[in-house]
């Protein structure tokens, strides 16, 4: 919800980045040291839409869904959001008549999904980048960090979890026997 007005890229002073993460392992901040160049790139997410369709026109991809970088998962569901509306399209029963059902059986299919992926993106920035307020682990002594931290771990694998236990291939056929029980066969 928050207007971005500044450059999407830009170059960055390393001096910048090692100040704010001068609490960081000095391993890490020596990495950083030896970058030749430092660059800071603006998020753009959307904030979630009620439907990814509107009478004939469907969104997918970043149109629909734009979401934070930390599941490395956006482009990975433009991809699947267009297997889905493909395969719906390709079939036998999808016309101009039944065009309504069919967009309306992608969004049924790709909006929670993707769009869960999307908060899961979120969190797990928020998680990675140690601000989420969950977990705030600079607080406390060295036990009770070690604990915290392992707690964090467990949380992030688990927002990975979707990519494991669900398959395309399932969507897709939930998708075609639900077209199959909208519409008729002639």
């Amino acid at each position: 919800d928050t207007p971005f007005n500044g450059p999407w890229i830009e170059d960055t002073e390393k001096s910048e980045l090692l100040v704010a993460l001068s609490h960081w392992e000095p391993q890490f901040v020596e990495i950083v040291q030896s970058m030749d160049k430092v660059t800071r790139w603006a998020i753009h997410t959307v904030r979630p839409l009620h439907s990814f369709v509107s009478d004939s026109v469907a969104l997918l991809g970043d149109a629909a869904h734009a979401m934070a970088p930390h599941q490395g998962s956006g482009a990975g569901q433009a991809i699947e959001d267009s297997c889905v509306l493909a395969e719906l399209l390709g079939h036998h029963l999808a016309n101009r008549g039944t065009l309504p059902d069919v967009l309306r059986i992608y969004d049924a299919i790709r909006r929670p999904f993707a769009l869960d992926i999307a908060h899961r993106s979120y969190e797990n920035g928020r998680y990675i980048s140690m601000s989420h307020d969950d977990f705030q682990v600079y607080e406390c002594g060295a036990d009770e960090q070690q604990k915290r931290l392992k707690e964090m771990g467990k949380v992030i694998i688990d927002k990975w979890r979707w990519a494991w236990s669900t398959s395309l291939d399932a969507m897709i056929e939930e998708g075609i026997s639900m077209l199959e029980g909208a519409v008729p066969a002639n």
